[in-house]
């Protein structure tokens, strides 16, 4: 009844030890009445979101949450960039 797929758009070496990653998370709805879903993505320590279609609550350093409604036989795509930092 609710599916959901996730992509990876992009993935960007901005420059050394940093890098850019863009994802789209597609939920299907078949269900007759619309329904609430909460999408959990986990990011790295040294991660910021730089742009997002949708509101989020960071739970923790590694945890982001969306929480989006999916109209009833349709579909909803959350998407979102990352920026991450690695130290070598």
């Amino acid at each position: 009844d609710v599916s959901g797929e996730r992509i990876q758009t992009e993935s960007v070496n901005v420059r050394k030890g940093v890098y850019l990653d863009s994802y789209e998370i597609t939920l299907e709805n078949q269900k007759d009445t619309e329904i609430e879903v909460v999408v959990v993505e986990r990011i790295g320590p040294y991660a910021t979101v730089t742009s997002n279609s949708d509101a989020f609550e960071k739970k923790s350093a590694t945890e982001i949450e969306f929480t989006v409604k999916v109209p009833a036989k349709g579909e909803k795509t959350v998407s979102y960039t990352v920026e991450t930092r690695y130290f070598f």
